[in-house]
């Protein structure tokens, strides 16, 4: 009987969401309703097919998608006797399908039931102990360059030994250490980070037989969103989850903007050499952008050379042509963007615009612009909700109640409120933890081994006292009414403000808010199957993404970086900084593969856009605090045909005519002298130096910075050197001096 879910699919869609058995790759471009096609799949495989829903896994990149997907399932099934099957679909990211996993069989690999989840700053915060314990200068090992490795190398399954056996210098032996002291305090703690939930789950998989067997027949169909962003160790984990053969993965190769995190675009581009019996289906039908939106993006991509190739066709006809501006500098570009958003604002929200850029910095002229015209504007990937002082306070007290061993939440709490326990005592009680074996709240129990005076040891024992307090009530309250016993006996709300006298009434909101946060959550979740409800909660927040605190609501421009932009779409799209050295960054230049996840995310940028498409670029801008009047358009906008002006409004500006009267110079050659002066990222502006700087090295001497290339601990620096010559060198170990 031919099903009627499926109805209203178009052909491609239709092909996708029937396949049952055995491996299916879905490539599903950029507005092409993927998301519509594993629902009506899952809806598919339940309704007509007959699979029970427990026996279907999904699994996505942000909660909020995996909500998307539960929501349009049940309404596929409203008003049905399928309704309440629905639900029992198992959506997931893959971090919290690790954490749900470890949370039942962790113990066979050393994972306790109830452990604390660490995010970034945790982490961050673990290192920098560890540094201060090893008396290494933060200045030569960069906490976040050290995190970024030790997260690289977990992505990859590596261990410390690992960075070791592949050390360099000296510099990188003492990585190693630092990453197994990293690995020692976690397990103390009871604490995983965020590459643990997934390195832990793959051990588990492939050293426990039964655990791998039960899941592999509870889990006998598993769906995977955005294949194209996995690593090695998600890679590793859906193969030993889907070795029945039954795994549909979807993606587009063409959005693979993540190698910086570890994501693999061969992942997706070899899943037919992986799976011999692979059905393949491209959907190519574009339901978000115009024609001449999705010819432009076309021109770009194809250009990449490892692609499955595709190209998107849409009903909605050719629209407005893409308008290309050639600014004068940065605050002509402001100008523009600025004037354009207040033609629109008559026939769009502010929520429905969005600017695009390749770096963080490049927002700050449109922000100066924006707030000059009074255009109201939210920086996307700002401080959110969740990382907010207080905010971070409180689940802080929360973490040490449902896990007395979690160190780092203890040290943040230790002394907030004031209570008079400074760096030197906090630091005593630390080293004597770890000298006894034993975590930090184990050792306020253990007073009289701590090297501090009577009135600290009274407090510290104070503070003991009040958590074991807070641990006891916890057991019989709701998570909200532990959050006000909270609130209440440490007096936080007199602490914020005395701390904060201006903000006191924002932060006092964000208290108030993160009550309703835990009203919700016991609400929407009850016992969380078993679980603690206060541990849930905490997983819960723990495992948010950015895109999941993301507040799309308030009519606002976004202005984001086109990272960030993945996944979004806007009425009108302005992307800019399109030059040579920008975007595409310089530090793609060296590097064929680094130059077409360049292009792949100027096509995620292009293809964000619904009706209207700005892209700009300036002759002059301001670097470093000087003037630069050589800036080169990127090659983007060339290979789009930015200069056959029959096809897109090109701006009449006098630095578009100067341009189009004058030969083109070559690009630049990686291989003279040339100094390469264009906006560092922020990993790569944290080691202090930039191109054009004099500089020292220990070893080679005095030299010249011409470029900086690669992201966080790849970040490679080219110098000539005086005498030495041409050298490039990881500026993560070389030790450079700027001298002028």
């Amino acid at each position: 009987m031919e099903s009627r879910i499926l109805d209203d699919l178009n052909p491609a869609q239709r092909e996708a969401a029937a396949c049952i058995d055995g491996p299916l790759l879905i490539f599903a471009g950029a507005g092409t309703g993927k998301t519509r096609v594993i629902t009506h799949r899952i809806a598919h495989l339940i309704y007509d097919i007959g699979i029970p829903p427990e026996n279907i896994l999904a699994v996505t990149f942000t909660n909020k998608a995996a909500g998307v997907m539960r929501e349009r399932l049940v309404g596929l099934a409203e008003g049905s006797s399928h309704a309440a099957a629905a639900g029992r679909v198992f959506f997931a990211t893959f971090h919290r399908f690790c954490a749900w996993l470890l949370r039942r069989h962790g113990e066979a690999v050393g994972i306790p039931k109830r452990f604390t989840i660490y995010d970034d700053a945790d982490s961050l915060h673990v290192i920098r102990q560890i540094l201060k314990s090893m008396n290494l200068e933060s200045s030569i090992y960069r906490p976040a360059a050290i995190a970024a490795i030790i997260d690289r190398a977990k992505n990859d399954l590596r261990g410390p030994q690992d960075i070791e056996a592949a050390a360099e210098g000296p510099v990188e032996e003492k990585t190693a250490g630092i990453f197994v002291e990293y690995e020692r305090r976690l397990r103390a703690a009871g604490a995983l980070d965020f590459t643990d939930l997934l390195v832990f789950a793959v051990r588990l998989l492939e050293s426990a037989e039964p655990v791998r067997k039960h899941l592999q027949e509870k889990f006998s169909y598993v769906l995977v969103d955005e294949y194209q962003d996995t690593n090695l160790a998600q890679y590793r984990l859906l193969r030993s989850l889907a070795a029945h053969g039954n795994l549909c993965v979807v993606g587009d190769d063409d959005q693979a903007i993540y190698s910086w995190r570890g994501a693999d675009v061969r992942n997706i581009l070899s899943f037919e050499k992986d799976f011999p019996a692979a059905r393949v289906v491209k959907l190519e039908q574009n339901y978000r952008s115009t024609q001449g939106i999705l010819d432009l993006a076309y021109r770009v991509i194809r250009n990449n050379r490892d692609r499955a190739d595709k190209r998107l066709v849409t009903h909605l006809g050719p629209g407005d042509a893409p308008t290309v501006y050639a600014a004068a500098d940065g605050y002509d570009e402001a100008s523009f963007v600025s004037g354009r958003v207040r033609d629109l604002e008559s026939d769009l929200p502010y929520n429905q615009m969005a600017v695009f850029f390749r770096m963080s910095a490049q927002s700050r002229l449109i922000e100066e612009e924006f707030l000059a015209r009074g255009i109201p504007y939210v920086v996307v990937s700002g401080v959110g909700f969740y990382e907010r002082r207080e905010v971070k306070d409180l689940l802080a007290y929360l973490r040490v109640i449902a896990n007395p061993a979690d160190d780092a939440a203890l040290e943040r709490i230790l002394n907030v409120p004031k209570r008079g326990i400074g760096d030197t005592s906090a630091a005593a009680l630390a080293e004597c933890a770890r000298a006894a074996g034993v975590s930090q709240a184990d050792m306020l129990n253990r007073l009289d081994q701590v090297g501090a005076s009577a009135m600290v040891k009274k407090r510290l024992a104070d503070l003991a006292h009040l958590l074991q307090e807070l641990r006891r009530d916890a057991a019989d309250r709701t998570i909200e009414e532990t959050l006000r016993r909270t609130v209440a006996v440490t007096n936080y709300f007199d602490y914020l403000e005395k701390t904060d006298p201006p903000g006191f009434e924002e932060r006092a909101a964000n208290v108030q808010e993160l009550y309703t946060v835990a009203q919700e959550f016991a609400n929407r979740v009850g016992m969380a199957e078993g679980q603690p409800p206060l541990v849930a909660f905490i997983e819960e927040l723990s495992l948010l993404t950015d895109a999941d605190r993301a507040d799309s609501s308030a009519d606002r421009v976004s202005l984001m970086t086109l990272h960030a932009a993945k996944g979004q779409e806007f009425s009108a799209v302005f992307l800019i900084g399109l030059e040579e050295g920008s975007l595409p960054h310089a530090s793609a230049f060296e590097s064929d593969a680094e130059l077409e996840e360049e292009r792949r995310l100027c096509y995620v940028g292009i293809t964000r856009a619904k009706r209207k498409l700005f892209l700009s670029h300036a002759y002059s801008r301001r670097i470093y605090g000087e003037t630069r009047d050589d800036i080169r358009p990127s090659r983007f906008l060339e290979e789009a045909g930015v200069l056959e002006e029959a096809r897109f409004q090109v701006v009449d500006t006098a630095a578009y005519r100067s341009f189009r009267r004058r030969e083109a110079p070559e690009r630049v050659s990686l291989n003279d002298d040339t100094i390469v002066r264009v906006p560092l990222d922020d990993d790569q502006a944290a080691f202090g130096v930039a191109p054009g700087d004099r500089i020292a090295h220990p070893h080679f001497g005095e030299g010249m910075l011409l470029r900086i290339s690669g992201h966080a601990e790849d970040a490679t620096a080219t110098v000539k050197f005086d005498r030495a010559g041409r050298k490039r060198l990881k500026l993560a170990h070389a030790k450079l001096t700027r001298l002028s």
